[in-house]
């Protein structure tokens, strides 16, 4: 299991995209060879404008967030400095 990041992509006055992926890395090592893997794996997207926050799955499906908080139990957390960088008259 990896650990989930929340990537910042696009910013501008009225609307973030956010990436929730999942990252893992692993590695093993013998005695002439050390090998180190990772991978990204993309779970939502999530945008942050004035109508609220949006999420879509990878196949761009909306996604409920009620759904990704059940999911991703750190999902406020990791949103939560991107939502602070919106406006005062932002909805979440």
């Amino acid at each position: 299991m990896g650990t989930l990041r929340a990537s910042e992509i696009f910013n501008n006055s009225g609307i973030i995209i956010i990436a929730l992926e999942l990252v893992d890395c692993r590695h093993s090592k013998s005695d002439a060879v050390c090998q180190l893997y990772g991978s990204i794996e993309l779970i939502a997207v999530i945008i942050c404008d004035e109508d609220g926050v949006h999420a879509f799955d990878t196949d761009i499906k909306p996604v409920a967030l009620d759904r990704l908080r059940q999911g991703v139990s750190e999902f406020d957390t990791l949103i939560a400095p991107f939502i602070k960088a919106m406006p005062e008259n932002y909805i979440f």
